[in-house]
């Protein structure tokens, strides 16, 4: 083999490793961190949205019905006909999702609707008091715990039910705050935290007596509320003064106010627990916007631009996405999140972090098939010349006057 032909091959080789270095790249680069990257049609008038357990679909209430999407393909899959739908929570182990339901579209009345995410058909329907809103299902699959009003003393006061799973029937009320319109429960299942919209407070519930363990007051209009997945703090939007409330749940007093945002409504925490996606709807400017907070400085880091009034937002299981509803164009936005790095809005992809362990492993392999090919292809042209040389010498030995030419032709190699 010519030595033209061992270099070509080599130059080759050490190209198609970095081709296809940057190939293993290319879904790194191309995919940008904290930008839209879909918008999903689902009619209706969005207002929250649930991820079941798998991350496979995105369920989101819309008044006139629930639409499921694929998260695989970000289309519509199905709907699930339950009229005035409002607020959702998929249970746990992902086999069901309760849905609330108020009166307003088709003669609908406050009632709890539990959906089979196996077929989409409603299965139960649990009839409550006054304005149904929020629901949140405890880690052990258990009891549902639904904000609404309920009358006491014929007075109109914030009340949550709690629902058996497994009789789907309610158990016992609780009295909480005024206006109760969000609910999460805390990891361990110990603890509920009730955002209270009229009297500025959150109402911890003490699940295991259901009695309220104690009330956090806060900021103005309270209209959402998360916890971080080790259950050390709350974080609750403000909507009434612009800003976010942390709550230390092991002395339910705020530790930090975060100022700054546009009427933040719904927010969700990522599951590693270090970053809040808060949407804000910013009336005055019929602006929508979606900021996400390092829950390490509790500082915005970014501003990701969204349509008018947008409001729930979920975190896919894994972390890669937010979808976020918008009530005002019948739209669910789709958001790649950060994948390690410090967030950035851009409206260019950006590079998130790339393993590093990967990308060296890449390269030593590719770098030992380079080696290994060329350690081949000389030795084949070594033998190669070794048998030519054999085979001069046997024919000089027989035709000395063709030597010459010989030595002229080898010399070509």
């Amino acid at each position: 083999m010519k030595r033209g032909t061992i270099k070509a091959l080599s130059v080759g080789c050490i190209l198609l490793s970095f081709f296809l270095c940057g190939l293993a790249l290319l879904p790194q680069i191309v995919q940008a961190t904290n930008t839209v990257t879909a918008t999903v049609t689902v009619g209706g008038v969005p207002f929250v949205v649930a991820i079941t357990p798998d991350g496979k679909y995105a369920y989101v209430p819309k008044l006139n019905n629930v639409a499921v999407i694929s998260t695989a393909t970000n289309k519509v899959t199905a709907t699930v006909n339950v009229d005035g739908s409002n607020g959702i929570a998929i249970m746990p182990n992902g086999k069901y999702a309760y849905v609330t339901s108020s009166p307003g579209t088709n003669g609908a009345k406050n009632s709890v609707k539990v959906i089979s995410t196996a077929t989409n058909k409603v299965t139960a329907t649990i009839t409550l008091g006054d304005s149904p809103t929020a629901v949140a299902v405890a880690p052990n699959n258990e009891y549902a715990y639904v904000t609404g009003q309920g009358i006491v003393n014929k007075v109109s006061v914030g009340e949550i039910s709690v629902i058996s799973t497994v009789t789907n029937a309610v158990t016992t009320t609780v009295t909480v705050g005024s206006g109760p319109c969000a609910v999460a429960i805390t990891p361990n299942g110990e603890y509920a935290y009730v955002a209270n919209e009229y009297s500025g407070t959150v109402s911890v519930i003490n699940t295991s007596k259901n009695t309220v363990a104690t009330t956090v007051t806060v900021g103005l209009g309270p209209q959402n509320v998360a916890i971080t997945p080790d259950g050390a703090y709350v974080y609750v939007t403000n909507g009434g003064n612009d800003s976010v409330s942390v709550i230390n749940t092991a002395t339910n007093t705020v530790t930090t106010t975060i100022t700054g945002l546009i009427q933040p409504y719904g927010i969700a925490l990522t599951p590693n627990g270090e970053y809040a996606y808060v949407t804000e709807q910013d009336a005055d400017n019929r602006l929508g916007l979606a900021s996400v907070i390092s829950t390490a400085t509790n500082a915005v880091t970014s501003t990701i631009p969204l349509v008018p009034y947008p409001y729930d937002v979920a975190i896919t299981p894994n972390g890669a996405y937010a979808y976020i509803a918008n009530g005002s164009n019948s739209t669910v936005s789709v958001i790649s999140t950060s994948t390690g790095t410090a967030p950035t809005a851009s409206s260019s992809p950006t590079v998130p972090e790339f393993p590093a362990q990967s990308l060296t492993i890449m390269l030593l392999v590719s770098v030992i098939i380079v080696l290994s090919i060329v350690i081949i292809t000389k030795k084949k042209a070594e033998k190669s010349n070794s048998t030519k040389i054999s085979q001069e010498k046997t024919s000089n030995s027989k035709n000395p006057t063709d030597q010459p030419s010989d030595i002229i032709l080898f010399s070509i190699f």
